[in-house]
């Protein structure tokens, strides 16, 4: 008795689990064709070009509370609908293809790149581009990293956590060596779907230096 009991259960898995495991598949399939859209959208001023260690190998932690979140969302975040949950690295949803592998880095890696840019142009002269009435500007080093993004329950709003951060070696007047000259931008964007499009449909500015 017990061994048919066995054979029967085995049966069931085998006629269940195929059918859960499509279903799960599936909506990984969503989630991620879902972030592509979107971030194709966010990041269109890029069109696709970036430098080297430009962009997170991993996912930025948002600390964006959860009351923010279902008032951004218009529902309460559920953790299912979150990338980490999924499994889907930054690089899956901004570079599907994999033609830019160079552009993804730790943050590590990206500390360590910025120590070497700036000792790079150490003793440099002050040359370069000029700003109106300001310092010369010689050249920018430039680091984006993003928290994963949260979607509703249908996929027609998204929450995404976004900083921008620029080192560049500028000159001061009067002044013969470059300096480095860090800049960082902290901000949220809130997205809704017109007509199976994301749109852009507010914007908060959470720091700036």
């Amino acid at each position: 008795m017990i061994f048919f009991a066995r054979i029967f259960m085995a049966t069931l898995a085998m006629t269940t689990l195929p059918s859960a495991v499509f279903s799960a598949d599936k909506f990984h399939q969503r989630f991620r064709s879902e972030a592509i859209a979107l971030f194709h959208e966010a990041l269109a001023d890029y069109g696709g070009r970036y430098e080297q260690c430009e962009l997170p190998r991993e996912w930025q932690e948002t600390g964006i509370s959860s009351s923010d979140l279902r008032r951004y969302l218009g529902e309460r975040p559920k953790r299912s609908l979150s990338a980490p949950y999924l499994t889907i690295k930054p690089a899956d949803v901004l570079d599907p293809k994999g033609e830019k592998p160079e552009a993804f880095c730790s943050e590590e890696e990206a500390d360590a790149r910025s120590q070497a840019f700036v000792k790079s142009y150490q003793g440099a002269a002050g040359i370069g581009e000029k700003k109106p009435n300001g310092p010369h500007l010689l050249t920018t080093l430039r680091r984006i990293t993003l928290g994963f993004p949260v979607f509703n329950s249908r996929f027609t709003r998204a929450v995404i956590f976004r900083t921008r951060s620029e080192l560049s070696m500028v000159s001061p007047r009067n002044a013969s060596a470059l300096r480095p000259l860090p800049e960082l931008t902290v901000w949220i964007e809130i997205y809704r779907k017109n007509k199976g499009k994301w749109d852009l449909h507010a914007y908060h500015l959470l720091g700036i230096t």
